[in-house]
């Protein structure tokens, strides 16, 4: 009789409001195992030490390990369908950047939909990128730069990571803005061109104020341009690209967590707000300003606007300018 009369009962008590209490009972029992945050590079990439350092961070907050697996390949292609294809329980995470959003470009057929196959949680941080010259380059800043292109069209020499890479349409978005054509040769990684840049052989390249550090103290480059809106505090006095030629102009290097679509939304939330409180520890925000990275900690759907306004702008570049993507 009292099972009868509960069961009897559960449709009222929703009819009434009570499914939120529901819900919320899911977040309660949030995680009940290890969690996996996936990483679509190998160990010792950039990503490495935030990935950990996060994870450390989620584990002590959650009581579960926050566990960093490496499944580097194919563009994050093989991270991004490993995690679209897992339980939709927000136990398997993917870490998240540009190339997320760039890769639709890059291959005709994908195992995943970038938009419906995962469950934005949170843009955890942006990494304005500088844009720099070679020592000897005449150009002291990106208008005098621009000036040069238009005067010798093709002439430059910009370097890249790769064709299709971010840096490239970074790079390809301040050339189609100003009407201005430059030659882009394709590196294997960021340290490859290097001894070309310094050289001179290249001339530019958009790269993060990390990898660029070096270079930038030892005077063997200039920086012309920051990539972001706002100007970054490791180089105050460097303008940004949209002070300067290309209103608007915001390419940055961002880093976020998705989770598998129709995780539940309790769960989304929570790992949201969770994400949001580790960014404001003192010791994790210092870790990232060193790198010249902000801390952000959005709502998932801010960040789902965020992926789609990418997806759109590079989608809109490749067709315009007619860029050959590398697979």
């Amino acid at each position: 009789m009292k099972n009868a009369l509960t069961r009897s009962l559960i449709p009222a008590l929703i009819a009434i409001g009570m499914q939120p209490v529901l819900a919320q009972d899911v977040t309660v029992r949030y995680p009940v195992k290890p969690v996996s945050i996936i990483v679509p590079n190998a160990p010792g990439a950039s990503f490495d030490a935030f990935a950990r350092l996060y994870a450390d961070k989620m584990t002590a907050v959650f009581g579960q390990p926050f566990v960093v697996d490496f499944k580097p390949g194919a563009s994050g292609t093989i991270a991004s369908a490993f995690v679209a294809k897992s339980a939709p329980d927000g136990h398997v995470l993917l870490i998240a950047s540009p190339s997320f959003t760039i890769v639709p470009l890059q291959y005709k057929e994908l195992p995943f939909d970038t938009q419906k196959s995962f469950a934005p949680v949170s843009l955890m941080s942006k990494a304005p990128y500088v844009m720099v010259v070679n020592a000897d380059f005449p150009a002291k800043n990106l208008k005098e730069y621009i000036a040069y292109a238009k005067e010798h069209p093709g002439a430059i020499n910009v370097a890249t990571t790769g064709s299709g890479a971010f840096n490239h349409l970074a790079a390809e978005w301040i050339h189609s803005a100003t009407n201005t054509q430059a030659s882009f040769i394709h590196y294997k990684g960021g340290t490859a061109y290097v001894p070309d840049l310094v050289s001179g052989r290249v001339n530019t390249v958009i790269a993060s104020f990390g990898f660029m550090r070096t270079l930038l103290q030892g005077g063997k480059v200039r920086p012309i341009a920051v990539t972001s809106v706002n100007r970054n505090p490791a180089l105050p006095d460097v303008p940004t690209v949209a002070e300067q030629v290309v209103p608007g102009y915001d390419a940055v290097n961002w880093v976020g967590v998705v989770s598998t679509a129709g995780t539940p939304v309790p769960v989304v939330n929570r790992l949201s707000t969770e994400i949001a409180r580790v960014l404001k520890m003192p010791d994790v925000t210092a870790a990232l300003e060193k790198d010249g990275t902000d801390p952000v900690g959005s709502t998932p759907e801010q960040f789902r606007a965020l992926i789609a306004d990418e997806l759109s702008r590079w989608r809109t570049l490749v067709t315009t300018r007619n860029i050959k993507m590398a697979e």
